[in-house]
């Protein structure tokens, strides 16, 4: 059974108060952010707006809405943080909206490609990956539904350029994980959030 958006977030109602100013909606998808910005999104009400609308069925609003994800992970990542609450909301949405593995990367690669790449910006500038960096890539990973080659291949242009800075290669992916194969597993993350809530900086 699909869990429901939690009803207190005032993070999630802001950011999607927020996104009909700075991303123009037509106006099924333009209802439905505002039922995710007054806690009203259901399978029930977004029929309803389906239904008003005379669309036969949600993924006909698939690049609509996957253009309305971009930009609620466009105003997440504006801390360069992603958060347990803000991963589980962007997953929620997902299933509501239908959205698959793939389809971030078959449908909107170039908006994805930007995004990560400002974040990857920031993780390679020092030439060197930390622990919390490694687990905001993971983090990157899953918020597009990226495949480990697919991610592999928006890395590689930041990778190159932090090798021609004489960055050395064992320090640009983490290898604090071994027995994911470098990979950190949602236990690790899990982990990781929790000693980083209990000792703040």
């Amino acid at each position: 059974m699909m869990s429901a958006l939690p009803k207190n977030d005032s993070e999630l109602r802001k950011a999607f108060e927020t996104i009909p100013t700075i991303k123009q909606l037509s106006d099924p998808v333009l209802a439905i952010s505002q039922l995710i910005s007054t806690c009203e999104l259901s399978r029930e009400s977004i029929q309803n707006v389906l239904n008003k609308y005379q669309i036969e069925k949600i993924t006909d609003l698939k690049l609509e809405l996957l253009d309305l994800l971009i930009t609620y992970a466009n105003v997440i990542l504006d801390d360069h943080i992603v958060s347990e609450k803000e991963r589980f909301n962007i997953e929620i949405l997902k299933k509501y909206f239908r959205i698959k593995e793939g389809d971030f990367f078959t449908y909107r690669y170039s908006e994805v490609e930007n995004i990560l790449h400002r974040q990857f910006e920031i993780i390679y500038s020092d030439n060197d990956v930390s622990r919390e960096e490694a687990i905001h890539k993971v983090a990157l990973q899953e918020l597009f539904d990226l495949s480990y080659d697919q991610f592999e291949i928006f890395k590689q242009k930041e990778i190159s350029q932090a090798l021609d800075q004489g960055a050395d290669i064992s320090n640009l992916d983490t290898t604090m994980f071994p027995q994911s194969k470098n990979k950190p597993t949602y236990d690790d993350i899990k982990q990781f959030n929790t000693n980083k809530k209990d000792n703040p900086k």
